[in-house]
């Protein structure tokens, strides 16, 4: 849906997968689906690629790996980020004791607009701005 959006605008979907079965599976479903085009996966960790990126700011982050390293990812993601750019987090319902650190930063961080929306199994909408914390 992200690369249907990023097609549509203009834009272009980056991911990263270091399992190389699931990468292989992923790049499958986006030339079937005929956004490959738009989508480009990195068989590399995360924080490596956030400390190498060059290619502008991140206007949307879908985060949805392993929770106990997001407060690192928001560290690594937050200079990249644009204004007003957001992160969506997805499991933040029914995974949150495995993302403490992480949590505490976006209750505390004047930066960021965050807001839960218990929907699903819970969901962060992350903005950043100098703005009202509505997580908190």
């Amino acid at each position: 849906w992200l690369a249907l959006g990023a097609k549509e605008t203009g834009g272009h979907v980056y991911g990263t997968e270091i399992f190389e079965p699931k990468l292989i599976l992923a790049k499958k479903h986006l030339e079937e689906a005929s956004v490959d085009d738009v989508c480009t996966i990195l068989q590399k960790d995360i924080i490596e690629v956030l400390d190498t990126w060059s290619k502008g700011e991140i206007e949307f982050v879908f985060m949805d790996a392993d929770k106990q390293r997001y407060d690192r990812y928001l560290e690594k993601l937050m200079p990249l980020l644009a204004d007003n750019g957001m992160i969506v987090v997805d499991n933040v319902g029914n995974y949150s004791q495995h993302m403490q650190p992480f949590l505490e930063k976006c209750k505390s961080d004047k930066g960021l607009i965050a807001h839960f929306l218990n929907i699903d199994f819970g969901l962060l909408l992350i903005l950043k701005n100098n703005g009202t914390n509505l997580y908190a």
